[in-house]
């Protein structure tokens, strides 16, 4: 793995796994790069994290006795998330087929820790969701 693949797995990794409640260590972060056969040490981590900062990816690094690093700036709050979510599933004109669709792709947009909390499964008793997976787009 070049030091640029090795870049962007870490944004991936961070982007994924991360957030405000639930950093990384740098030793969870080298973990996790032997498990993928790149060796890798603390000092590498943190040149890649500059890295990402000084090109406007802000991940934030919390100093204690261990290093934590976590993503900054996701396009969404998850209240955000929840509300979109929340209309999604309650829709006339999506069918229960899109809106699973839908909903697992807005849920890329939390990490997979906060993720777990969007899986809410609105049902709104008696609503009728359509079974035309063509309406969809005729609502555009």
């Amino acid at each position: 793995m070049t030091s640029k693949t090795r870049l962007i797995e870490l944004l991936k990794l961070l982007y994924a796994q991360t957030d405000e409640d639930h950093p990384m260590s740098t030793s969870e972060i080298v973990s996790y790069f032997k498990g993928q056969g790149v060796p890798t040490d603390r000092e590498t981590i943190k040149a890649d994290v500059d890295i990402l900062n000084n090109c406007g990816i802000e991940i934030y690094a919390e100093k204690s006795d261990k290093t934590r690093y976590h993503y900054v700036n996701r396009t969404f709050e998850l209240a955000e998330l929840k509300l979109l979510i929340d209309a999604v599933e309650s829709s006339k004109f999506i069918t229960s087929k899109k809106s699973n669709a839908l909903v697992e792709k807005l849920m890329t947009f939390a990490s997979s820790r906060r993720a777990r909390e969007l899986e809410r499964h609105l049902y709104t008793t008696g609503r009728i969701k359509p079974e035309n997976e063509s309406i969809f787009y005729a609502v555009d």
